[in-house]
């Protein structure tokens, strides 16, 4: 089973996912992205917003400054300068016009500005969209200036307004796992993979929560007929299932094969290869075989599969 190209460029807007791309891979990516928002129909409002919003970033890591101008100026004839879109591109190139601009030591305006036209116009329209769009945006500014307690709380306050919004889901998610707030961390990536069950990236994610919520927790098991080995191999196979679903999408998604590697060694080890879980053993080679595939690899990819690899 392959993601649908819809789903596999909308996991990567949501989750962040393309900052970790190489540039060949933002190359695809930016290709693939634009091929599909010319022939694609049937997208919701915030769909096509997530992908444009994706596409401006591509441009900017591809150092596609003009493009990203001409995308703005392009979305301004087409929407008016008050459509939500324009909204938050105006506050996005404000604020890379800041950060290119040695004079400009913070986004502080560009905080402001956001929040003056929540405040002064948002909070009494109807549009939930540009409300939401330009909330997230204050949001992102304001995470670098007060504390993660703060900001979770402010994300949590337009989470009861916008509970649908997978997004902000997966940013709750990665704090409360940078806190090692497993329970936390595992409730939010759910979240994210039943508003999108197509993202491979959230389901990585969560597989990742589970495993470290179960390394946080264990206790050494050196006898495979201790009472608890059979309820920690079930925690481990949670785990692994998640892997194994994101793999499934998305076959070249390295850092699910390393972890379904670990954690098949794993089992292994703790049942002293019992015959019972042959099929880990065969999944174990194949994770290894995976592995091996440097030539489809990004160079973290790579570092990465070889430290796993010298280590099962």
């Amino acid at each position: 089973m392959s993601i649908p190209l819809k789903e596999k460029l909308i996991s990567i807007a949501t989750t962040g996912y393309y900052a970790q791309l190489d540039p060949k891979q933002i190359e695809e990516t930016y290709h693939e992205l634009k091929t599909y928002l010319k022939f694609s129909t049937g997208l919701t409002n915030m769909e096509y917003f997530q992908l444009l919003d994706l596409l401006l970033i591509l441009c900017l890591y591809k150092g596609r400054d003009t493009e990203a101008e001409f995308l703005y100026k392009a979305l301004c004839d087409k929407f008016g300068e008050d459509s939500p879109f324009l909204h938050y591109y105006r506050s996005l190139l404000h604020e890379i016009g800041n950060i290119n601009n040695p004079d400009v030591e913070d986004t502080t305006p560009v905080e402001k500005d956001i929040e003056n036209l929540i405040s002064t116009h948002l909070e009494v329209e109807t549009d939930n969209v540009d409300y939401l769009l330009m909330s997230k945006r204050y949001l992102m500014l304001k995470k670098r200036g007060c504390s993660i307690q703060t900001w979770l709380r402010l994300c949590f306050g337009l989470l009861e307004k916008f509970p649908m919004d997978a997004e902000l889901w997966y940013s709750c998610a990665l704090e409360y796992f940078k806190l090692e707030l497993y329970d936390q961390a595992i409730y939010c990536f759910e979240e994210v993979v039943m508003l999108t069950p197509f993202n491979y990236v959230a389901l990585g994610s969560l597989g990742e929560a589970l495993y470290y919520k179960y390394k946080s927790n264990t206790t050494t098991i050196t006898n495979k007929n201790n009472n608890n080995l059979a309820e920690t191999i079930y925690v481990l196979q949670e785990a692994l299932d998640r892997f194994l679903k994101s793999v499934e999408l998305s076959e070249n998604y390295m850092k699910s094969w390393c972890f379904i590697a670990i954690i098949c060694k794993e089992i292994l080890d703790l049942s002293n290869n019992d015959k019972k879980y042959s099929k880990k053993r065969e999944l174990l080679d194949l994770a290894k075989r995976q592995l091996q595939k440097t030539d489809i690899m990004n160079e973290s990819d790579k570092t990465a599969c070889k430290l796993v690899l010298s280590n099962i």
